[in-house]
């Protein structure tokens, strides 16, 4: 880098680079510009799939309360669990 011109005893305040200095920082400049775009445009993409991801249109089932004898008896868990009890009972 070299100093504008000015006195020799103070350099003038005006900071000029060499052409392929200013070519350098064009480039920094750029790809820095680059990975700000980078950034905003998957920060845009995964913002919608995150928010959709929270809610769900699909009703839960009601809590059921159990004793401990039909939580351990296999037949309770049938009527709710038909596809589990199934391959379950297959097996």
């Amino acid at each position: 880098m070299r100093y504008g011109s000015g006195s020799k005893t103070e350099p003038s305040r005006r900071l000029t680079l060499s052409p392929s200095e200013k070519s350098m920082n064009q480039r920094l400049t750029l790809r820095s510009l680059d990975r700000h775009r980078a950034t905003v445009a998957t920060l845009a993409l995964m913002l919608p799939l995150g928010l959709s991801a929270c809610g769900s249109d699909e009703k839960l089932p009601e809590a059921v309360s159990l004793t401990r004898d039909e939580l351990l008896n296999p037949e309770t868990c049938k009527e709710c669990h038909a596809t589990h009890y199934e391959e379950w009972a297959g097996s």
